[in-house]
């Protein structure tokens, strides 16, 4: 497969092509490119559409899988730890069964109202002080792939990233107090989530975990905050998703996306492990990037 042969779109993206699939000018502009990359599609992007709207999932697919011309990229590094891609005919139907059917054998830790109501009334910290107990089903409630408490993760990251200022000595310090990332700090983090995990991580891993950990950066010191609006339509889950998105454009010629936030820690990422693809917004490829293709 030639290196960067292909233009990734984020589901948010998908869904504004569909609106603007009438467009002169973006029929124009995805004929032009089609002729010179392809757009697979994704499994973050099939993820994301079983979060969306149950209307219209039929005609999505059908769309998606035309864009696509049935391809579907899977990025992994290999044992070099180098980042590699395959693209290849799949089924999207029988692969969006496959996301669906997926979702219950995640580990679902259901927390009871009277619990998240008294974490919201006495606070995090000191809930998890009378309670200590329940660090571990406070925290997989708040931080679960597909079922998960928006309130609840915000509380966390808030505590968490507060914690990350005040101290030194622990793994979001290394996000929260640093200006700008290196590869040195993305290993300090590495070699502390290897022994959580149990296993030394891929690039692919390290990649998303970092990912992941870019939403404790808050606004200090006149920095920009990286974190994400936390609400009832977005959620642990779709930053989880945006992560997925970001290792999947990572060996394409350009990842296209509307969300700010997405482009930014994705652009983070990809200059500190020195990846040439570039992110833009939906305007700017529309106005600027996609005829310098």
């Amino acid at each position: 497969m030639t290196e960067n042969s292909y233009i990734y779109f984020d589901w948010n993206i998908v869904k504004t092509i569909i609106e603007e699939k009438n467009d002169p000018e973006v029929r124009g502009i995805l004929d032009w490119l089609n002729a010179r990359y392809s757009f697979p599609f994704s499994f973050a992007q099939l993820c994301d559409r079983q979060r969306g709207n149950a209307e219209n999932i039929q005609q999505d697919l059908e769309f998606l899988k035309i864009l696509s011309e049935e391809k579907m990229v899977t990025v992994f590094s290999n044992e070099d730890e180098k980042l590699q891609y395959l693209i290849e005919k799949q089924d999207i139907f029988s692969k969006y069964k496959e996301v669906r059917d997926s979702i219950p054998n995640y580990l679902i830790f259901e927390l009871d109202n009277d619990i998240l109501l008294d974490i919201q009334n006495t606070g995090f910290e000191t809930y998890l002080k009378e309670n200590p107990q329940m660090f571990l089903p406070v925290m997989f409630a708040a931080y679960n792939r597909f079922e998960n408490y928006p309130d609840l993760y915000k509380q966390v990251r808030d505590f968490m990233s507060q914690k990350g200022l005040e101290n030194t000595d622990n793994i979001i310090s290394i996000i929260a107090t640093k200006s700008r990332l290196s590869i040195e700090d993305i290993n300090e983090l590495s070699n502390i989530l290897s022994k959580l995990c149990g296993h030394s991580l891929s690039q692919a891993e390290k990649m998303q975990y970092t990912y992941l950990l870019l939403d404790f950066k808050c606004s200090h010191v006149g920095e920009e905050s990286l974190q994400d609006k936390i609400n009832r339509k977005n959620s642990f889950s779709n930053i989880y998703n945006d992560s997925l998105h970001m290792i999947a454009a990572s060996c394409a010629k350009c990842f296209i996306t509307k969300d700010k936030k997405t482009l930014r820690k994705s652009q983070i990422i990809y200059d500190v492990f020195k990846i040439k693809t570039k992110v833009v917004s939906w305007d700017e490829f529309k106005k600027n990037y996609c005829r310098k293709l």
